[in-house]
């Protein structure tokens, strides 16, 4: 009876030792940790269901129907609507398209190393690795890195929401210019 007492009482005071989030002397690093990542995460995962396979076909079809509208305008007049069509076409959707999908990459990248490197901190603040000084700074990097992060991910998230919104009235636009410059 004697060693199970002894045996619970070691247990117990090596549970008690062991470091949690909230035991950790270093709780409120961790708890803005958790608060910026969670938002990223949330963020990330609404980003990722982003079909860029649609984006690629949205862009492409765009550079096409700009190729094609171009080769068949022939005016001696300059039509400024016209000229808005087009560079909506070239430069809003295409290139911005273009961008977008080389961001996207840069940024799944960039989520799974944020991430990797949160988890690291995360376990050294839990067990107390770092010095106070050390703490802090590289609790704020982390903050700022995903704060940088989460707004590209907006931002690239705003870009997708306004081309799935406007492509198929910019794709009409584009059709009744060649429809109209094709009879002549």
């Amino acid at each position: 009876m004697k060693q199970l007492f002894i045996l619970i009482t070691a247990v117990l005071l090596f549970s008690c030792t062991e470091k949690t989030e909230q035991t950790s002397k270093y709780k409120t690093y961790i708890s803005e940790i958790n608060e910026l990542n969670n938002s990223l995460d949330s963020n990330y995962r609404i980003f990722s269901e982003i079909n860029t396979d649609s984006l690629k076909s949205i862009m492409n079809t765009a550079n096409e129907k700009h190729a094609k509208a171009k080769e068949v305008y022939k005016s001696d007049t300059i039509d400024s609507r016209f000229e808005e069509i087009m560079l909506t076409a070239r430069g809003g959707v295409y290139k911005k398209m273009k961008q977008y999908l080389v961001d996207h990459g840069k940024v799944n990248d960039e989520y799974e190393y944020t991430s990797n490197q949160v988890k690291t901190l995360k376990q050294n603040l839990i067990h107390e690795k770092l010095s106070e000084e050390d703490a802090s700074t590289f609790t704020q990097q982390e903050k700022n890195s995903m704060l940088l992060l989460n707004g590209k991910i907006s931002e690239l998230k705003s870009i997708s929401d306004h081309t799935f919104n406007s492509f198929g009235k910019l794709f009409f636009q584009l059709d009744s210019i060649i429809e109209f410059h094709e009879k002549q």
